[in-house]
């Protein structure tokens, strides 16, 4: 099954929980059964994708730093946080790897906005600087629609953002696809202050 890759703003109301799409993409990635959040950095759970561990998608809160209304996509239970060791100032060389990944499958995922490294995705409108509080150098903030996050099932997240062996389980055209977007992300010119994305 294939999902359209738009971006869709969050509501107003909270859901209750994780839905159970999100939670097939969270374990492709992460593994199955879903690691814990840790509770300090002495008690990480590695994830599936290296030195990735489980930050959390469910929590009913407003975005942070907003004056909006409207919930988080965690609030949805559409929204995960993935965690990487900070060391590198351009982002975790396996952070950037997952955000790639997640990019080239977004219709297979149905992804609908992600932050990673001071850098933001959003369907529809592609890569751009992100100027928010949190720069998420530490962790991908990714989303996905409301359809993705109730029908992904188990084995479409597994196929389309399944750990990384060697490169050789990609196609030709996802390792096409995915080294232009990584060209395109360092040919763009450095944004000024109206082409900052902010927190939304």
């Amino acid at each position: 099954m294939a999902f359209t890759a738009i971006y869709q703003r969050p509501g107003y109301k909270c859901v209750g929980s994780v839905r159970p799409g999100l939670v097939n993409l969270a374990e492709a990635i992460l593994g199955d059964p879903l690691p814990p959040v840790p509770q300090d950095r002495t008690r990480i759970v590695w994830g599936l994708w290296p030195e990735s561990f489980n930050l959390g998608a469910y929590v009913c809160r407003r975005v942070v730093g907003s004056l909006s209304l409207r919930q988080s996509a965690h609030g949805e239970g559409r929204a995960l946080d993935v965690g990487f060791l900070e060391g590198d100032p351009e982002g975790h060389p396996s952070g950037w790897a997952l955000a790639h990944r997640l990019v080239a499958a977004r219709n297979q995922i149905g992804l609908s906005y992600l932050v990673w490294a001071g850098q933001s995705w959003k369907a529809g409108r592609g890569w751009r600087p992100y100027g928010g509080s949190n720069r998420h150098f530490d962790h991908i903030h990714f989303e996905v629609t409301r359809d993705s996050s109730e029908r992904l099932s188990s084995a479409e997240a597994k196929a389309a953002v399944g750990p990384p062996t060697t490169g050789d389980d990609m196609t030709p055209e996802q390792a096409n696809q995915l080294a232009e977007l990584h060209a395109a992300l360092i040919a763009r010119p450095v944004a000024t202050n109206g082409n900052v994305e902010v927190e939304t």
